[in-house]
């Protein structure tokens, strides 16, 4: 299910509502969640590592954390990584 994207502002990817929103990108393992903290961190990859909200439900206790404006460069990292994701939650800020 990579890819799966949600969002608390009813926002689609493509047009995200005006107004700062951060992106929560959630994986299925701790090993893909770990692996993504540590190649974006030798990348320089905005964003960092955090604890998953209570009312996001996913595969792991992990997710990576960034401003919306960084998720289509963040989701292709992540592909030229081989890092998969399980889904992206918008959340405004």
């Amino acid at each position: 299910m990579a890819g799966l994207f949600s969002s608390n502002s009813g926002a689609e990817r493509g047009r995200i509502a005006d107004g700062p929103k951060a992106v929560i990108v959630t994986f299925h393992t701790n090993t893909e969640a770990m692996k993504c903290g540590d190649v974006c961190k030798r990348h320089g990859i905005a964003g960092r590592l955090v604890s998953i909200p209570r009312d996001i439900s996913a595969g792991c206790g992990y997710a990576w954390r960034t401003e919306a404006a960084e998720l289509d460069r963040f989701l292709t990292f992540l592909e030229r990584q081989s890092i998969e994701h399980e889904a992206v939650h918008l959340r405004s800020l």
